[in-house]
């Protein structure tokens, strides 16, 4: 399950860069989505070719079929790095709960006079035979409704004295 979108930030590419790059931003956005109880930002480097980090979620179990379950939680992280001559960040997310799922995605910033082009692209693959599919599609779904709220964030990082 694939989702491709298409956003204009108000800001310029290079803002919009450092604002996907940087603990405030991406400790907010974690810590914002429905499923996470917590969100740490940790470097892992930093060169004149590329940043890379992670983002760790203390997050809430999932059912069998993907849905929320706060009776416990799990660990879980995505790996990113932004790539600064095409200015492309590629991320890939893994969780302790299980080795059947595969998130990863990129995010792509295009200048467009003073905003920025923001392509974002997101694969879900749940490798469980006969529901994964399924529960692809419910987590493309909540990833999607969720789209709004996290362009929101950054524009606001983005456009932020």
């Amino acid at each position: 399950m694939r989702i491709n979108k298409v956003f204009a930030i108000a800001a310029t590419p290079a803002r919009v860069a450092a604002v996907l790059c940087s603990e405030a931003y991406n400790v907010e956005e974690g810590n914002g989505r429905a499923d996470v109880v917590s969100t740490r930002f940790r470097p892992l480097s930093d060169s004149d070719r590329q940043i890379r980090f992670e983002i760790q979620y203390t997050e809430y179990k999932r059912t069998k079929l993907g849905r929320i379950d706060k009776s416990g939680t799990v660990n879980a992280v995505s790996t990113c790095a932004f790539d600064r001559g095409s200015n492309t960040l590629e991320w890939s997310y893994r969780n302790e709960a299980s080795d059947r799922i595969s998130l990863r995605g990129t995010q792509r910033l295009e200048a467009q006079g003073d905003t920025t082009r923001w392509l974002y692209e997101a694969d879900f693959e749940i490798r469980i035979p006969l529901i994964g599919e399924q529960i692809a599609k419910l987590a493309a779904r909540e990833f999607d409704e969720d789209l709004p709220r996290v362009v929101k964030l950054l524009e606001q990082h983005a456009t932020a004295a």
